[in-house]
């Protein structure tokens, strides 16, 4: 817990039960809960004092949140390959939760001053990070899997949005694939 609100975010091998994940996810974030899981802000496009732009990824609409929102947000990445140098792993900017939303001047600063990690988690961990936590995925250098279940936790004043929007479930997602 203190290397994730240092850091903003950790790394546990050997995470295998839900009841795990749940202790974890407790540990560095007492605020979420559980039932308080989300999948992303569901793709009604409308405009929300505080929510934008509106962007694409994969063919779904996203929109960017707030800062409020996100600093209530924790996202668990449960391993189920080991994810090494090779195959594409997550790198983050430690601490760089505490700045706030940045701009990209202001991220490139902050990556001359601050070294990048790699999360190489083995298959059976928890990578945890907070959602303000500047981060992106390497590209894979040999084709190996690195599939995660992630999973993002958000705290209970944020299960309802303003302005109408709604969030994404993954069932909805299952939906929207299988039609």
């Amino acid at each position: 817990a203190a290397q994730f609100a240092s850091n903003g975010f950790c790394i546990e091998a050997d995470v295998a039960t839900p009841g795990e994940v749940a202790s974890l996810v407790h540990a560095v974030a007492p605020k979420l809960s559980a039932n308080a899981v989300r999948g992303g802000v569901r793709h009604v496009l409308r405009d929300v004092p505080g929510f934008g732009p509106w962007t694409e990824k994969d063919g779904a609409p996203h929109v960017q949140p707030p800062t409020e929102l996100l600093t209530a947000m924790v996202a668990v990445r449960m391993h189920l390959d080991d994810c090494t140098s090779e195959n594409g792993p997550v790198r983050v900017l430690p601490g760089s939760h505490r700045e706030g939303r940045l701009s990209a001047a202001q991220i490139d600063a902050l990556r001359q001053r601050v070294p990048e990690v790699e999360c190489t988690v083995p298959a059976g961990g928890v990578l945890a990070f907070h959602s303000l936590l500047l981060h992106a995925s390497s590209p894979a250098r040999v084709p190996l899997h690195r599939r995660v279940i992630h999973i993002e936790y958000v705290a209970a004043g944020w299960r309802e949005l303003p302005g109408g929007l709604q969030w994404q479930e993954a069932t909805d997602r299952g939906a929207q694939n299988a039609g």
